[in-house]
Formats: C-alpha cells, structure tokens, sequence
C-alpha cells in the first residue's frame, strides 16, 4: 500500500492565526497599493466614457448581476471601502475583500446585504470567544489534502489579514480549502504536471485567468510553478483592485502590470517574462489581439453570474487563445435555480471536446462541476498519459474512503445529497426545495 494511504501525509492544526499574527504591509507597498487604487478608480470612473468612445457593447463590457451597482450584494461596497486608500484597511485586505461568498470576519455564508465590516481594536479576543474552535472548513481541508503530495499543497503567507487555524505553519480557512480544492482537481486532471513539463521545456507558461477575485488561485499557482508564469487575469476593475493589491505584496519580485487601456504595446511580454498582468474586461480585446498562446485559461464559479452574451464572448476568445495545445479548466455550477446561467451548455458552442474530472481526492466538491474544455482530445495535449490515481487499486481505496467521508461527516452527506438533487431534478423544482430547507432551518454549509 502506498505511503500515503498510510496517514504519513495526514496534517494538524497547531494553532490559530489572529490579526496579529500577520506581518504589517511597508510603507512601501503601502505606497504601491495607494497607487493601484487610484488607477482603479480612473478606470471605474472612465468607463462609461471608453465603451461609448469604441462602441463596445455595454452587456459585455459593464458589471451585472452580482456586481450591479443597484443591486443588493456585498461586493460594490467593500469595493468602495478599499479604494478609499486607508492603511488599516488595505493592511487587512482579505476581510474587505469578499468574493466567495464567504465572510471571514463572520464565518458565515454571505450572499446579500450591503455592509462592510467593522474590524475593532480587540478583533482578535472576540474573534476567539465567538469561534473557539476550527469549523469543518479546516477537516474538509485536511481531508482533501492527505492523499495529494507535499508539492501540491498551495501555501497561504500570513499577511493582509489572513486569519485561520494554522497548519503546517501556514493559516487555513474556508479560501484556502476552495482553492486547494480546485488544485486538486487540476492535478487530478493532469494540467499541474503538464505545465511543469512545459516550464523544463519553455521556462515559464501562459495562464489566462478570467475572473481571478483577490488573486488567491493565482497566488496558489505561481507558488507550486516557483514563480514560473506569465500570468494575467482579465476582470472587472473593481475586482482587479484586490488582486493587483495582494498579488502586488505576495509576490514582490515577479513583474505587476496593471493595463489602462492607452497603450496595447505595453502588454505584450518576453519569452521569459515572468509575472502578472492584470486587464480591465472591457480591454480584453487588446490583449487577444497579441495573439499570445495560452496553456491554461481559468474560471471558476463566476461565469454562471455573467450574462450569455458574455460567456459566448470569452468562449469564442478563449478557444482561438488555447489553440490546438492549451486547456480551459472551469468549475461551474448551473445556476438556472437562482436566475443565473447554465454556462456549460454555452460553453460547449465554442469547445468541442470536453472532460469531466471525476473528483478522486475530494469526498464532495463544495460547488459545482469541474471540466476541461479544449480544442483537441485532451489525451493529446497532456505529454504523459498517465495521470494519479489511475491504478486500480488505488482508485477504489479512495472510493472507499470518500464513500467513508460521506457517511461519517452529516454535513457532507448533506451537500453531496443537493448536488445530485440539482443534477436530478430542474432547476425550478430544485430552488423551490432549496427554499424550504433554508426555511426549515437548514440551510446547507456549501
């Protein structure tokens, strides 16, 4: 039996890690930060003016949904409140930055309301006598983590107010399990080997992100490639403004461009230039007009809040992007029950091949349904046909053990149990049934 099948790799939480633990962000990335909020807000204040100027149109270029000014949800706010600039609260970024759904400051699942939070001196003493223990975020982050490899483990930095239980010394939280869970189903799928090989071969890969929220899956990434990546993520500015801010103070030796849209020369790069570009999504086209190659294009959980007309955007881009070689992975959710898109279904107009990664490593995704997309049978862009968790063996040792997960965890059971009622029934049956639970007091913890 492997070792891993042992526990060797099975972690402990070794503590907490408070507001007090994070190191203070410098004066000078301070300045940098101050200086990121005012390019933003020139972009916000300048768009309306740029997608009248070249006739873009406005349901592709402007927010909606989620991010509907007028509508009632979180982001605009906590947008408004961190691109006033202040120290203490670009210093604590990640409780402003919201884009999970899930709020740190209150643990909770947040989908609605206006409010910002309010972070007092004795943040960390409350904190602790409300939530004196971890939640079930940190076990289903242990258990998604103990039959991957060390190197697979994505490693959060205790700055800007990263907040957790620590483990292996490094803070863990609902954020950091969403996104080691999509780093597992990446290496399940093959694609986090496949760019190791390329960057043995090339020295670093293109990966397009759309929709990169705080920067938290492009943190975890570049840090399991060493740095290796030429990474953009295209998005709305409002949005851009936390990852520039995060990704601009977590890895200071990497190059950070942010695009202003007055000079498309500038984003074009070097064979070895390694670091991030962010874009604007209204300047989306000056950056495919480069006709860069992308390896790995990205999104997740987002391209359900968009309207049609901008998921056939980004699929038709996308497609010509990854060309022959590159891969799109996405994890998305159909999200007709809420009034929002099935963007698998768009999806499939532009890519004609598709993959669905059959979680081996996960007992129960907390959202949605990872697939990759591509333009070729994806067999014939990965260089090694042989991808983890392939034998026999171990594939039903790990069934087992999922199928261990779901029974001895209620609350696993629970989500895994809405996620086939989705998949069964349609989406206004569903909704009308998810209404009555969360009525019943019930409402499930995914």
């Amino acid at each position: 039996m492997p070792e891993f099948f042992m526990g060797a790799n099975f972690m402990r939480v070794t503590g907490r890690v408070r507001l007090r633990d994070n190191r203070p962000i410098s004066d000078e990335e301070f300045r940098r930060a101050v200086g990121i909020c005012s390019a933003i807000r020139r972009l916000v204040d300048s768009r309306a003016d740029y997608i009248a100027e070249k006739r873009l149109d406005p349901e592709i270029a402007l927010p909606g949904n989620n991010w509907d000014p007028n509508a009632d949800q979180p982001f605009q706010n906590r947008y408004r409140h961190i691109v006033e600039g202040n120290y203490d609260v670009l210093n604590r970024l990640r409780l402003y930055a919201q884009f999970s759904s899930f709020d740190l400051v209150t643990q909770s699942i947040v989908t609605r309301g206006r409010e910002v939070p309010k972070i007092p001196d004795d943040f960390d003493e409350r904190f602790e006598h409300r939530f004196p223990g971890p939640d079930h975020w940190i076990e289903r982050y242990r258990m998604i983590t103990r039959f991957v490899p060390v190197d697979i483990r994505a490693r959060f930095p205790k700055v800007l107010g990263e907040i957790g239980w620590e483990m292996e010394g490094h803070p863990v939280n609902h954020d950091v399990y969403a996104y080691q869970e999509r780093v597992n189903l990446m290496y399940e799928a093959g694609l986090i080997d496949e760019l190791r090989r390329r960057i043995r071969a090339r020295g670093v890969v293109n990966i397009l992100e759309i929709g990169g929220g705080y920067g938290g899956l492009a943190h975890a990434l570049t840090g399991l490639l060493h740095g290796a990546v030429n990474y953009t993520i295209c998005d709305l500015p409002e949005s851009l403004l936390s990852s520039a801010i995060y990704l601009g103070v977590t890895h200071p030796k990497l190059r950070h461009v942010l695009y202003e849209g007055n000079d498309p020369s500038s984003l074009a790069t070097s064979e070895q230039w390694m670091g991030f570009r962010y874009i604007p999504n209204a300047f989306f086209d000056d950056f495919c007009e480069l006709d860069e190659g992308v390896d790995l294009a990205i999104n997740t959980l987002s391209f359900p809040e968009m309207a049609q007309a901008q998921v056939r955007y980004y699929g038709d881009r996308l497609k010509r992007l990854i060309g022959d070689g590159g891969a799109l992975f996405e994890q998305n959710e159909d999200g007709r029950w809420m009034g929002m898109l099935d963007c698998k279904s768009i999806l499939a107009e532009s890519f004609p091949c598709k993959r669905r990664i059959s979680p081996k490593t996960i007992p129960v995704v907390s959202k949605g349904e990872a697939d990759v997309w591509s333009n070729q049978p994806l067999d014939t862009i990965l260089a090694s046909r042989t991808l983890p968790f392939e034998g026999l063996p171990v594939r039903m040792q790990l069934s087992l053990w999922r199928l261990s997960c779901l029974m001895t965890t209620p609350s696993l059971g629970l989500i895994w149990l809405r996620q086939m009622l989705q998949r069964q029934l349609s989406p206004g049956l569903f909704a009308m049934i998810k209404r009555l639970w969360n009525r019943l007091g019930g409402r499930m913890r995914a």
